[in-house]
């Protein structure tokens, strides 16, 4: 796909389709991110503590709802970890 036009209005980044498989982790807390995602088709869910003892859901994402956009516009570690809940279909923005 074209590139887009993101990040301080300069001409930057790229569109692809990706597929992650239900139960595949997208990205984790407190890595950095480069891109963020639009849901396609298929759920999200977004969890803290993924994978440790006081692990808990915040909430659950659909087609056509965003994520990851906050480490790529505040250049911050992500604050969740995201999780196919059955296999997703998303659209990855790239700032490359």
């Amino acid at each position: 796909m074209a590139g887009l036009q993101i990040l301080h209005g300069k001409e930057k980044g790229s569109m692809k389709k990706v597929v992650f498989n239900k139960g595949e982790v997208v990205f984790h807390e407190g890595d950095m991110g480069t891109c963020f995602y639009q849901i396609e088709a298929g759920e999200a869910g977004v969890y803290v503590s993924y994978g440790n003892a006081d692990q808990r859901k915040l909430t659950e994402m659909k087609p056509g709802q965003f994520f990851g956009e906050m480490a790529v516009i505040e250049a911050w570690p992500r604050s969740t970890t995201i999780v196919a809940e059955s296999d997703l279909h998303v659209i990855e923005i790239g700032d490359d």
